[in-house]
C-alpha cells in the first residue's frame, strides 16, 4: 500500500481530479457517475491504494454531502403532488419499512443471534438513503408520483428505523419506562411541528427584507440547514431527517427555476455530494471479499434486501395502479443502504449486538445496493419519463441562426443552408462567428478571422440575407460559441459536422455543444452545393414523436425540402409510418412527402443505397433527453464516421450523399403552453356527454349554434348524413370527425367528449370533432383546418374524454396544432 496524503492542498487536488475524471469516464461507458465515484473512493481510499484516509475531514465532508442531498431533496419535492399522494407515500414507505423489517425474523436460525441482533438487522436494511435522486431529477421525472411516493417513503423508513434503533439502544441499555417514550416522542412532534410551522415565516420575513443579495442568501439556507439537522440529532433523532425536514419548510421559498436553486444544485452536484459518495465508497475494505464468512453474511442481506424492497415495490405498484416501470423506478429509490443504514450497524456494534464481520458485511451490501439502484433508476427513468404526458410546445421565439466559420471550412455551404432554415419574412440577421484562441497570435487570428467574415458576408448579401460578424476570444471553439448563443439568444446553430478532432474523454466540439447548450443544432456534412441536391431522406428513430420539439422540428424540415423543391422520403424505425405522415402533412409548408417503416436491420441496406444526389437527414437528440437510445448514438457514429452497414456480412462502405443530423432544441420543462386550435372556442365545446349517437349529438350542436336559423341546423345535418355527394364522416382511432362546407361566413370547429360511447354506424368513440367551413373558402384551406382537428385529436389520445370543460384542454400539454 502506498503512503496517505497529508497535504490538505494536495488531498483537495486528488479529490476534485476524481471529482473532474470519474464522472466523464463513466459517461463514457453508460455508467451512473454516483457508482463511479463511489469505486473511486474504494479506489483511493485506505482499503484500496491507501491514497486517502478515511479521517474526520472526509468525513466531515461526507456527512455535509448527505445533509446536503436530504435538503435539496426536500427543496425539490413536490408539494402539491406529495400532498395528492400522501397515501401513496406513507402506503410505500410503511411496506418498504415492513416487509425488509420481518424477513429476518423467519431466518433467526441462520443469524445465530439474539432476537435483539436480529431486530436491529431489520432496521438496517429497511432504511435507505436517497443517493439516486440527482438521476431522477437529470431525467426531468423528479415531481413524477413514484419519485414522490419513494421520497416520502425515504422520512417514514429512516424515521422508522432509527426510532427501531432507539428501542432497542434504550432496551439494552436498561432504560425502557413509558415515561421515556412519552418524552421522546412529544419532543419529535413539536420539533416538526416548529420546523414546518416556524421556518416557513422566518423565511418568508428573511427573502422580504434582505432582497436581492445572493451571498446572503445562501448563507441563510446554509444555516437553516446545519442549524435544523443539528436540532434533530440533539432531540436524539437523526441529523438527516432535521435536514429534510428543513427543505420541506422551505420549499415553496425556493422556486426550481430560480437562481438560488441553480446556486444550491451547482455547489451540492460539484462539491458536497461527490464528497458523500466518495467517503461511502472509502468504507469498502477489499481484504474482507476473501472471507467467505462475509460474503455468506452479506449474501444473506442482499437477499432479504431485494425480496422486502422489491415486494413493496411490486405491492405499491399494484395498489396505485402505477406502470411497471414506475415499479422499478421505486425498487431503485429504495434500495441504496447508506447513511441510516451504517448508523444502526455501528450503535448496534457499539453496544455488543454485532461483530467486525457484521460490519464488513453491511459495507459490501452498501457497495452492491449503491450500484444496482442508480442503475435500475437510469435504466427505467427513461421509461417513466416516456410513459407521462407528451411534453407541451415551447412559447414562441425569435428565431436566430449561429453558423461558426472555421479556419479550415468553407462558409458558403453553411451560410446557404442557414438561409434555407430561416423563417420566412423573419426580421432576425444571420450570426457568422469565428472564434480565436486567446494566446500570442491574436492580433493576427483576429485579422484573418475578420477576413473570412468579409467573404462570408459578401456571399450572404448576394442572396440578399442580413448578417451581423461575430468574432469571440476564448480558450477554444466551445467556449466561444457557447458564448455568442447566450449572449445573441441563439435558437440554432449551424455548424460544419467535423470527423478528425474527436477527444475519447472530453467527446468532439459537437458532444461539447451539445452538453452545454439547449438550443437546435444542424451538423453538416455536404458534398455538394445545398441546391444541387434531389431527394431529402429523412430518418426517424423510435419514439421522435415524443420529444417536445417534435413539432418545430418538422417545420424546419418541410421548410428545408420544400425551398429546396425536393421529394422528401421518410424512413421510419419501427414505429407507425402512418402516424408520422400525418404528423408531417398537418404543418406547412406542402411538400412531396412519402413515410416507409423499417426495421433497424433494413435501415443499413437502404442507407447503402442512397445515391450522391440525395442529402440524408437524421432526426436525433441529444444523450440527456428522454427519447435517446443507445440504438441511437449507435447510427449517429456510423453516419459521422463516414461508413456505414448495408446487410450482415457486406463490406462498410464510404458514404456518397451528404449528411445533415438536427438535434431538436431541449425546451425548459416548465415554460409549457397548450395550443388549441384558433377555430375551437369554449362556446363550442360539449364535455361530459352520455352515451349517444354521433347524430344525436352534432344535431344538438347544431341547434346551439343556429338558435336563430333552425333551417341551417337542418340543412348542415343533411350534408353531413343524407347527401351522398357531401363529405363523409371521418372514423380515427382517437375520435369521429366530421365536416363539410356549407354557407356561413367564417370556420367553425365543435368538439364533444363523452366519458361513455358516441356510435357511429358499427363505430364507437369517445371523442367527436366537427368542421364547417365557408363554401367560398378554396378547398385547400378547408383541409388545412381539417388537418389541424385531425393533428389535435391524434396527440391528446384518449386524454379528451375525461375533460370535463374548455380549461381542461388547456391543462393537458399537448403539441401546438398548425393551421
Amino acid at each position: 500500500m502506498l503512503t496517505p496524503i497529508y497535504n490538505p492542498v494536495l488531498i483537495m487536488a486528488l479529490a476534485m481530479g476524481v471529482f473532474l475524471v470519474v464522472p466523464l469516464l463513466f459517461e463514457r461507458v453508460r455508467l451512473p457517475s454516483i457508482i463511479g465515484l463511489i469505486l473511486a473512493g474504494a479506489l483511493v481510499g485506505p482499503h484500496g491504494l491507501n491514497l486517502l484516509e478515511r479521517d474526520e475531514t472526509i468525513q466531515l465532508l461526507g456527512t455535509v454531502g448527505l445533509l446536503y442531498l436530504m435538503f435539496v431533496a426536500g427543496l425539490e419535492l413536490d408539494l402539491v403532488g406529495f400532498i395528492k399522494h400522501r397515501t401513496s407515500s406513507l402506503t410505500f414507505g410503511l411496506l418498504t419499512f415492513a416487509f425488509p423489517m420481518l424477513l429476518p425474523l423467519a431466518l433467526v436460525p441462520f443469524f445465530e443471534l439474539s432476537w435483539a441482533a436480529v431486530i436491529l438487522i431489520g432496521a438496517i436494511v429497511a432504511s435507505h438513503t436517497p443517493i439516486a435522486y440527482p438521476i431522477a431529477s437529470r431525467l426531468g421525472i423528479s415531481k413524477n408520483p413514484a419519485i414522490t411516493a419513494a421520497m416520502g417513503g425515504t422520512l417514514v423508513t429512516d424515521t422508522l428505523s432509527l426510532l427501531v434503533l432507539a428501542i432497542i439502544s434504550s432496551y439494552v441499555d436498561g432504560a425502557s419506562s413509558v415515561q421515556f417514550w412519552i418524552i421522546k416522542f412529544a419532543l419529535l412532534a413539536a420539533f416538526c411541528f416548529a420546523v414546518l410551522q416556524g421556518l416557513p415565516r422566518l423565511g418568508r420575513w428573511f427573502f422580504r427584507y434582505v432582497g436581492n443579495q445572493p451571498i446572503a442568501q445562501y448563507a441563510f439556507l446554509l444555516t437553516v440547514l446545519f442549524g435544523t439537522a443539528f436540532l434533530a440529532e440533539e432531540l436524539r433523532s437523526k441529523d438527516l431527517i432535521g435536514a429534510f425536514l428543513a427543505g420541506l419548510a422551505l420549499n415553496r421559498l425556493v422556486p426550481d427555476t430560480s437562481a438560488l436553486m441553480n446556486r444550491l444544485q451547482f455547489v451540492g452536484n460539484s462539491l458536497f455530494m461527490p464528497f458523500f459518495l466518495l467517503s461511502v465508497g472509502m468504507l469498502v475494505d477489499v481484504q474482507v471479499l476473501t472471507d467467505p464468512a462475509v460474503w455468506g453474511l452479506a449474501g444473506l442481506l442482499s437477499v432479504i434486501l431485494l425480496v422486502g424492497k422489491g415486494l413493496a415495490a411490486f405491492l405499491s405498484q399494484r395498489l396505485f395502479k402505477y406502470s411497471p416501470a414506475q415499479g422499478f423506478l421505486m425498487l431503485g429509490m429504495s434500495l441504496p443502504q447508506a447513511a441510516a443504514t451504517l448508523a444502526v450497524t455501528f450503535v448496534g456494534y457499539d453496544i455488543g449486538l454485532f461483530d467486525e464481520s457484521m460490519i464488513n458485511a453491511v459495507v459490501v451490501l452498501i457497495m452492491l445496493s449503491c450500484l444496482l439502484g442508480p442503475w435500475l433508476v437510469e435504466r427505467y427513468g427513461r421509461k417513466v419519463g416516456l410513459e407521462s404526458d407528451l411534453p407541451a410546445s415551447i412559447l414562441d421565439t425569435p428565431q436566430r441562426l449561429l453558423i461558426p466559420i472555421g479556419a479550415g471550412n468553407a462558409s458558403e455551404p453553411l451560410i446557404d443552408l442557414a438561409a434555407m432554415l430561416r423563417e420566412p419574412g423573419s426580421g432576425e440577421a444571420l450570426f457568422p462567428l469565428a472564434v480565436v484562441t486567446n494566446d500570442d497570435t491574436v492580433q493576427s487570428q483576429v485579422a484573418s478571422a475578420e477576413k473570412r467574415l468579409a467573404n462570408t458576408v459578401m456571399h450572404a448579401a448576394g442572396a440578399d440575407v442580413p448578417t451581423t460578424p461575430l468574432v469571440r476570444i476564448a480558450t477554444n471553439t466551445v467556449i466561444g460559441t457557447l458564448r455568442a448563443v447566450n449572449e445573441q439568444r441563439i435558437s440554432d446553430v449551424v455548424m460544419a459536422l467535423e470527423t478528425d478532432q474527436r477527444s475519447w474523454l472530453f467527446g468532439s466540439a459537437l458532444e461539447q455543444l451539445l452538453a452545454s447548450s439547449d438550443c437546435t443544432v444542424w451538423a453538416a456534412r455536404l458534398n455538394a452545393p445545398v441546391n444541387t441536391h434531389r431527394r431529402a431522406v429523412l430518418i426517424l428513430p423510435p419514439l421522435s414523436d415524443h420529444h417536445p420539439s417534435y413539432q418545430q422540428s418538422i417545420r424546419a424540415l418541410k421548410l428545408l425540402a420544400n425551398r429546396l423543391s425536393m421529394p422528401l422520403l421518410g424512413l421510419v424505425i419501427q414505429t407507425g409510418a402512418e402516424r408520422i405522415a400525418r404528423h408531417f402533412a398537418a404543418v406547412r409548408p406542402e411538400v412531396e412527402q412519402h413515410f416507409e417503416t423499417v426495421t433497424w436491420a433494413e435501415l443499413g441496406a437502404r442507407i447503402d443505397s442512397l445515391a450522391a444526389s440525395d442529402l440524408c437527414v437524421l432526426l436525433s437528440v441529444r444523450r440527456s433527453s428522454l427519447t435517446w437510445s443507445q440504438a441511437l448514438t449507435r447510427l449517429e457514429q456510423g453516419l459521422i464516421s463516414g461508413e456505414t452497414l448495408g446487410s450482415a456480412g457486406s463490406v462498410p462502405q464510404k458514404t456518397p450523399f451528404s449528411l445533415l443530423i438536427h438535434y431538436a432544441s431541449e425546451p425548459n420543462e416548465d415554460l409549457q403552453v397548450t395550443n388549441v386550435p384558433a377555430a375551437l372556442t369554449a362556446e363550442r365545446v360539449m364535455c361530459g356527454v352520455p352515451e349517444s349517437s354521433l347524430h344525436t349529438v352534432i344535431e344538438a350542436l347544431l341547434q346551439q349554434e343556429f338558435v336563430q336559423t333552425p333551417e341551417r341546423c337542418s340543412q348542415t345535418l343533411a350534408c353531413l348524413f343524407n347527401d351522398p355527394k357531401g363529405f363523409e364522416v371521418e372514423v380515427l382511432p382517437e375520435a369521429f370527425i366530421a365536416h363539410a362546407r356549407i354557407d356561413i361566413p367564417q370556420t367553425l370547429m365543435f368538439l364533444v367528449t363523452s366519458p361513455a360511447k358516441l356510435h357511429y354506424q358499427t363505430q364507437t368513440r369517445q371523442v367527436a370533432g366537427l368542421l364547417l367551413s365557408p363554401v367560398d373558402d378554396p378547398l385547400e384551406r378547408h383541409h388545412e383546418e381539417l388537418a389541424a382537428l385531425a393533428h389535435f385529436l391524434h396527440e391528446q389520445g384518449g386524454r379528451l374524454s375525461h375533460a370535463q370543460s374548455f380549461q381542461d384542454l388547456f391543462q393537458t400539454p399537448v403539441l401546438a396544432a398548425s393551421s
